[in-house]
């Protein structure tokens, strides 16, 4: 496989990795109940709805390289299978909603790092840079704000 199939297959399962998590993200949306309810909601439609502009731009980065994958197959290339279903309290969504922004920034952080050792493509270092923006919004999330609500 060149190094041009290894960077799209790589931003095509980042987008998944985004898109798969918006999905976990929307499903807490629809399903938490609770007395934090409306708090909870909206932060998790803020989630779902920045999860899925990542989506959009990790497809755009691909498709630099290549079409991509049709929207509803995408989330098929990952062997992970969704973190979410049914109805959820508050403590549920904080713990769901720490495990998929463990799961996003992970990604990200090995996207940002096979990227940031390219040093001699214009593209390369643009991608880098989108990524490093992402993974600084999602770290705090997790690290602090979704901390925060879990009481730590």
């Amino acid at each position: 496989m060149d190094d041009t199939q290894i960077v799209y297959n790589a931003l095509v399962e980042a987008s998944a990795y985004a898109l798969r998590c918006s999905n976990d993200f929307h499903t807490l949306h629809l399903n938490v109940r609770g007395c934090e309810f409306d708090t909870l909601h909206k932060v998790m439609e803020r989630y779902y709805t920045e999860a899925g502009d990542d989506y959009d731009s990790f497809s755009e980065w691909a498709r630099y390289y290549a079409p991509v994958p049709n929207k509803n197959t995408v989330v098929g290339l990952l062997s992970q299978e969704s973190m979410v279903s049914g109805e959820s309290e508050r403590d549920a969504v904080v713990d769901v909603a720490n495990t998929v922004l463990g799961c996003l920034t992970t990604v990200y952080k090995d996207l940002y790092n096979a990227f940031n050792a390219i040093t001699d493509d214009p593209f390369a270092i643009g991608v880098t840079n989108f990524i490093q923006t992402r993974l600084e919004y999602w770290a705090k999330e997790m690290a602090f704000f979704n901390k925060a609500r879990g009481g730590e």
